[in-house]
């Protein structure tokens, strides 16, 4: 009887614990009209337990046991808590104010979104730090298809490079946050003005070909779009320091206050870069600020952004000379700078310094459509210095001097040519959901350049009294860019319909030659129309196929209106782009692949051509394209290792093509040019197979009481083919097919109530090999023998790089 007695007290004891603990509740989170929230964290706190809201805006947590809890969401920036008591089965609704996120608006109306029927790549924030080691932006987007890069210096540190589908820097589109960054006269981007940008990124999205409608210059094979306004819901410390070959050292600081409860925040950095450069004396001291504050509210938000860069580079900008290119102890000479007798200039550098203060205000006027305004201003001012030998007098606008009685009209001196710019505008952007199936995106802007350009001689060895700082040229250029866009999206069933119109008017004011070659200001206005429509089929829930066509229009750059006049000067370019691909996925794998034609009117390119004012300018060719096919995976085996690749086949044409080569007599005297014909000829440094290709791997995870130890690797490669100097597919005037390697190793140590621990090693060049990634050359006769003078640029070998990052 008491053993009977006894079993039953157990069983009701063990029973009423599990019915103690068959409480469930269910979380519905609304927004503020009452919409469910789907994506929304929900967080039990007393039991610490976690999870996101499906489309019904609901959560619901099993095997609960009775008591008080706290309840925690988190939408975005936006928070509600709650507190509860379960009893049995229990339904709390909460309701989360939204907040204006400050990214959605200024950076989303230039992206295009995951079906959209565009070739792109996006980058995310863990991809960014995992590979930033201090390099500029083109080093990091190396990894994504059809990309080659190059550096000066031969270290990814300074004056670096990026070409996509082999389309120069000059024609690819970056913005930053939705703000045009590039150089509005030569149309380059100078990444070495912006040093350790990657450390303020949060991510980036790489379109190919003619992309999406966005401010500033049109797209011709690319757009990087960049955006640092995401805003941490936490706070954060961040220490970093590196060391690595060519004494290359990095310090950096991050902070930031996350979002605080009323809504206010603030975040900064400081970075300093040195590096002695794998070419001789290619050194970069290069200093960064970021700051940005800001408020995010219910309805709206406000950001406040300060990027500030300073670079001392030594010039590396020559190339080295093809017969010094096979001795691992001449491969790395620098004529910079070798004009002085005695020994190099010491100070033969680029000095400039670039502030970029960006404002942002967004506003929700309701569930449907939110509108943003952008104001912002680019100041920039900086010179490089030259040692030039036996200058003529008359060069710089001096008179001959007289000594001892003989007339002396050459001189060696130093000059510095002057860039002193201002960059301003206004960008308004405004997102309307006209429907459930339709989306609407409108956006304007308004931008003027003024560029100031001068040069000093600030030294000469025998010269006449002359100020400080004689300037022997000086002119200006005022700039007006004004572009309004309208985008579309219209979901029907299976299909996405994408249309984007835009128009763009510039308006050029310079000094150049008129008809009669004499140098008077004057003005040249180009009106744009760049239509672009696509179709996604969205075959399930993770395959869809696309097709767009697009038409994109280009201005000359300064040098081809201040070099040229109105009888010579070239006309705008014109591309017209199609695409074609598949995006699909598996549990553990992807695949993208697309085709794409690049069709030029009017591509710009050089000639060698002499104009009527004496220059050597590009000009028009009636008939160009590139063509090709890229295609990306990867495939994930098991959870620790990723396997990925990606390829590039192309092809790159002109059709008919008109080639001048300058004439000397054997003393050096010019006779003249002949013309040489090309039909269906490369287009210079456009290799047409980029392969490239690696693996992720997690080496292994070792876990104590309070400690955790993360060990992971990863490796890339890439073969890039032949790529000719110039457009006439001769292979002696062309660089050699090349490959390398690179390898990471990271160790992340956590461990309770300390701070984050991150060391990680670099080699660079794992297979120590001889490459060179970009070169120029100049071909001509001298007597009856054909000569070409060629600059490469070679890459270091086999190279490292260590840090330390401490994250509070």
């Amino acid at each position: 009887m008491n053993r009977f007695y006894w079993l039953l007290i157990y069983l009701f004891f063990f029973s009423s614990l599990g019915l103690s603990a068959q409480n469930q509740l269910t979380v519905t989170v609304l927004d503020s009209e009452g919409n469910p929230l789907s994506g929304a964290e929900v967080l039990l706190n007393q039991r610490d337990l976690s999870a996101t809201t499906a489309n019904d805006g609901q959560f619901t947590f099993f095997n609960l046991e009775s008591g008080a809890e706290v309840i925690l969401v988190s939408y975005g920036f936006s928070f509600a808590r709650k507190s509860v008591l379960i009893e049995g089965d229990t339904e709390v609704s909460l309701v989360v104010k939204s907040r204006v996120e400050l990214d959605e608006i200024q950076v989303l109306s230039s992206r295009v979104g995951d079906a959209g029927p565009l070739s792109f790549t996006n980058l995310s924030a863990d991809e960014i730090s995992r590979r930033n080691y201090g390099q500029d932006v083109p080093y990091l987007l190396k990894q994504t298809p059809s990309v080659t890069v190059t550096s000066d210096a031969g270290t990814g540190i300074g004056y670096t490079g990026i070409r996509i589908r082999g389309v120069d820097p000059t024609r690819i589109n970056v913005q930053m946050n939705g703000i045009p960054v590039n150089d509005s006269e030569s149309q380059g981007v100078f990444w070495v003005n912006m040093p350790d940008l990657l450390s303020s990124v949060n991510d980036i999205q790489v379109q190919r070909g003619v992309g999406t409608s966005a401010m500033g210059g049109n797209s011709f094979g690319g757009i990087i779009n960049i955006n640092t306004n995401r805003v941490t819901a936490d706070p954060f410390m961040e220490l970093n320091g590196s060391y690595g070959s060519f004494n290359t050292r990095r310090a950096m600081l991050r902070f930031g206050t996350g979002l605080t409860e009323s809504g206010f925040f603030a975040e900064g950095r400081v970075s300093r870069i040195f590096s002695d450069g794998y070419i001789d004396r290619a050194t970069a001291d290069l200093r960064s600020v970021f700051f940005a504050a800001g408020y995010v509210g219910d309805r709206s938000s406000l950001r406040v952004n300060l990027i500030h860069g300073e670079e001392i580079t030594y010039q590396a900008w020559y190339g080295v000379p093809a017969e010094l290119l096979g001795d691992r102890d001449t491969r790395t000479f620098n004529p910079a700078g070798m004009d002085r007798p005695d020994r190099p200039h010491p100070n033969e550098v680029d000095d400039y310094r670039q502030t970029h203060l960006q404002l942002f205000y967004n506003y929700t006027h309701n569930h449907r459509w939110e509108s943003g305004l952008t104001l912002h201003y680019t100041r920039g001012l900086g010179f490089f210095e030259q040692y030039r030998a036996n200058q003529r007098y008359s060069s710089y606008g001096i008179e001959p001097v007289s000594i001892g009685g003989e007339t002396v009209d050459r001189t060696d001196l130093i000059r510095r040519r002057w860039l002193d710019n201002d960059f301003y505008g206004l960008i308004i952007n405004s997102n309307y959901q006209l429907s459930g199936e339709t989306a609407l995106i409108f956006g304007a802007g308004w931008n003027h350049y003024i560029g100031d350009h001068f040069g000093e001689v600030i030294w000469a060895r025998t010269a006449p009294s002359i100020e400080n700082d004689f300037r022997y040229y000086e002119n200006d250029a005022d700039k007006y860019d004004f572009n309004f866009f309208g985008k579309m999206e219209h979901r029907m069933g299976d299909f996405l319909a994408w249309l984007d119109l835009q128009y763009r008017n510039v308006e050029y004011r310079f000094l150049g030659f008129d008809s009669r070659l004499e140098n008077v200001d004057q003005t040249q206005t180009y009106n744009f129309f760049n239509p672009k429509a696509g179709l996604t089929w969205m075959v399930n829930e993770t395959t869809n196929i696309y097709s767009s066509i697009g038409i994109s229009h280009r201005e000359p750059n300064r040098r081809d209106f201040t070099e040229s006049s109105p009888e010579s000067r070239p006309e705008a370019e014109r591309m017209s782009n199609l695409e074609l691909g598949l995006r699909t996925s598996g549990e553990n794998w992807n695949l993208n692949t697309n085709f794409y034609y690049m069709g030029y009117s009017d591509q710009l390119v050089i000639t060698g051509r002499i104009n009527d004012v004496g220059a050597q300018v590009r000009e028009n060719v009636d008939n160009s394209f590139r063509a090709g096919i890229e295609v990306g995976a990867s495939y994930r085996p098991f959870s620790s290792l990723e396997v990925f690749a990606n390829a590039t086949f192309s092809r790159n044409r002109i059709k008919d093509y008109e080639f001048f080569v300058d004439k000397y007599g054997e003393d050096w005297s010019f006779d003249g040019q002949d013309r040489l014909f090309f039909s269906s000829t490369p287009i210079a440094l456009s290799p047409e197979q980029i392969i490239s290709g690696g693996f992720n791997l997690d080496l292994f995870t070792l876990r104590g009481s309070a400690t955790e130890v993360n060990v992971d690797t990863d490796l890339f490669s890439s073969y890039v083919s032949r790529q000719y100097l110039d457009n006439t597919g001769n292979r002696d005037n062309s660089i050699d097919p090349y490959y390398y390697a690179d390898m990471n190793f990271n160790i992340r140590i956590n461990r309770s109530n300390w701070p984050e621990l991150r060391l990680n090693f670099m080699i660079r060049n794992l297979t120590d090999q001889l490459y060179e990634t970009d070169g120029w050359s100049y071909s001509y006769f001298l007597g009856d023998q054909k000569l070409i003078d060629q600059g490469f640029f070679p890459q270091a070998g086999r190279n490292f790089l260590a840090g330390l990052t401490v994250s509070f």
